[in-house]
């Protein structure tokens, strides 16, 4: 016997696909949350999920200063799958 999907519906696995891949956003906050530390260059950066429709959350922080700061928060919260495609969505240009 063979199962077959409702027409139109999507595998379970390609669903969690998009939201963990493909449905993430970079935010530069630039000094948006009153950084003090924002005129000596230091800015913050985020990650908006745009299917849940909130800011991303990694060992209950959703800011980080540096790449370093935010690939431990995403480790030490155990999605380190999704680490790789987050940090593609960084800007080669953006200084952190």
């Amino acid at each position: 016997m063979v199962m077959r999907r409702k027409k139109g519906t999507l595998p379970s696995h390609f669903i969690t696909q998009l939201i963990q891949n493909i449905m993430k956003r970079f935010i530069d906050l630039k000094n948006q949350t009153g950084n003090i530390y924002y005129n000596e260059g230091e800015r913050e950066f985020a990650f908006y999920c745009t299917i849940y429709d909130q800011f991303e959350i990694f060992c209950d922080s959703q800011t980080w200063t540096t790449r370093e700061e935010f690939t431990n928060d995403v480790k030490d919260a155990g999605r380190e799958d999704e680490l790789e495609r987050l940090l593609e969505l960084i800007p080669n240009d953006y200084e952190i």
